[in-house]
């Protein structure tokens, strides 16, 4: 089964910063151990490494799990290879690299940085 790479972004609240340990214990409770969470600036961020059989269930499920532990769901942010794969290309490096054989230039030299 593919491991799907995505990020939570729950809605920011004013009290996440003092149950910042207690979140991470519900969310590990909730079967989010295949993620890791995080806090900047006071915003809960939770990266996932999901195995499901589609994209969609992976992120279905973590959603689910997020909510279930009372947390409300901003936005998910996909993984640039998972966006790649979504698009129909191996990794996002194979996208630029058939842009930059169509003779863009810029694109050419974000993909000749990469290497």
């Amino acid at each position: 089964m593919p491991t799907h790479h995505f990020t939570v972004h729950p809605v920011p609240a004013e009290d996440h910063y003092d149950r910042f340990d207690e979140i991470g214990d519900r969310l590990w409770e909730a079967g989010c151990d295949d993620a890791t969470y995080g806090m900047t600036c006071g915003k809960i961020t939770i990266p996932f490494h999901r195995e499901a059989a589609t994209f969609q269930e992976a992120v279905r499920s973590a959603v689910a799990a997020v909510r279930s532990v009372g947390l409300e769901v901003d936005r998910v942010e996909l993984d640039r290879d998972d966006l790649a794969l979504m698009l129909g290309e191996t990794t996002i490096e194979e996208r630029l690299k058939r842009r930059e054989s169509a003779d863009e230039p810029a694109v050419a030299a974000a993909v000749s940085g990469m290497n």
